[in-house]
């Protein structure tokens, strides 16, 4: 179980850190003040990955055919795509409720 959150967490972690660090450097290029790093976002970003991992884990799908690379970048992907959901559906929620 352990094989398959490791790279689903680092997946993540390199997800967040590296779009972080996009954003960052687009804010510094247009002249804007670039947002404060906060920890709190990558944090919840590599719950999300976690997550993937434990559901991989208890779903029985084999990636051991895969590389660890290949798995965090598998990974990192699933991550991008589930948590645009996650937030997009928290959004309409919140403007719905407001």
């Amino acid at each position: 179980m352990i094989e398959e959150i490791i790279p689903a967490v680092l997946g993540a972690a390199a997800y967040g850190i590296v779009f972080y660090m996009k954003e960052h450097e687009k804010e510094l290029k247009e002249g804007e003040i670039p947002e404060d790093f906060n920890p709190k976002k990558l944090a919840a970003t590599v719950l999300v990955g976690a997550g993937i991992g434990v559901g991989v884990a208890f779903s029985s799908q084999d990636l051991t055919y895969a590389t660890f690379e290949q798995q965090m970048a598998m990974y990192a992907g699933t991550v991008a795509i589930v948590e645009t959901i996650l937030k997009t559906g928290y959004r309409k929620v919140k403007k719905f409720r407001a």
